[in-house]
């Protein structure tokens, strides 16, 4: 069995991705819900709707986001949020 290429930069990265910069992106909808967004993050919804809360932001579970907000919340976590 061959291992992966070490001397490529790509080898740790997901499949599909060239560069770090692609895996750091999100795609989301143009209004996801909470528990979507949570999915999309790999972070529990609990912890979206306290970031949301500090927003100004008082949502549920179920409840629509603005595009806008969830990429402030999904930059928070490090991802630049791309529209679906």
């Amino acid at each position: 069995m061959i291992g992966p290429d070490y001397n490529k930069r790509d080898y740790l990265l997901p499949k599909g991705c060239k560069d770090l910069a692609d895996a750091l992106v999100v795609n989301v909808p143009k209004e996801p819900t909470v528990l979507e967004l949570a999915g999309l993050l790999g972070k529990q919804p609990a912890s979206l709707v306290a970031d949301l809360f500090q927003l100004g932001v008082f949502a549920s579970a179920r409840q629509r986001l603005s595009f806008e907000t969830a990429s402030k919340v999904a930059q928070k976590y490090g991802y630049v949020a791309r529209q679906a």
